[in-house]
């Protein structure tokens, strides 16, 4: 039995830690590509969703909280506008730090495209399609943006990976 648990563990940490690795690169090259870019938001609805989040955060300092409602573009759930609240809290109130919500989504992307990969398929299969996943180009542009389209794009392999 001990033997068995050994190879079952063996078997998971090579390509966790192959996807943590790559994880950590991805979030390498973000991290470059704001610390070089001036303007991170090319797209429009990404300005109006952060000027309503930091509105939102800026009436929490003063105690007269605005209703959720005022962070909700077009009827749009507001859950990933409260997420960067945290980050702009601690990083300060930037377009660069509204956009370290989309790691944690990265990661999700990450694990949830591997699971849904390695259960059709195999282990190289789960880690061929994070690298095609993570590395097409509207996937690119989205982590540049702050727009729930990314945690939705995020959260698509879990719902495949459930049903």
């Amino acid at each position: 039995m001990h033997h068995k648990f050994r190879a079952d563990l063996k078997r998971w940490r090579q390509p966790w830690l192959l996807l943590v690795l790559w994880f950590l690169v991805l979030v390498s090259i973000n991290a470059w590509w704001h610390s070089r870019n001036q303007r991170c938001m090319a797209v429009q609805d990404s300005y109006r969703y952060l000027l309503r989040v930091m509105a939102f955060d800026k009436s929490l300092d003063t105690g007269h909280v605005a209703p959720l409602s005022q962070l909700s573009l077009r009827g749009r759930p507001p859950l990933y506008q409260l997420l960067a609240i945290p980050f702009l809290r601690v990083c300060g109130r930037s377009e660069h730090a509204a956009l370290l919500v989309n790691i944690p989504f990265l990661g999700l992307l990450i694990g949830f495209t591997y699971a849904l990969g390695a259960r059709w398929g195999d282990r190289r299969t789960g880690l061929l399609a994070v690298f095609l996943v993570t590395t097409v180009a509207p996937a690119l542009h989205l982590s540049h943006c702050f727009t729930p389209y990314y945690a939705m794009f995020c959260w698509s392999p879990l719902s495949c990976w459930g049903s």
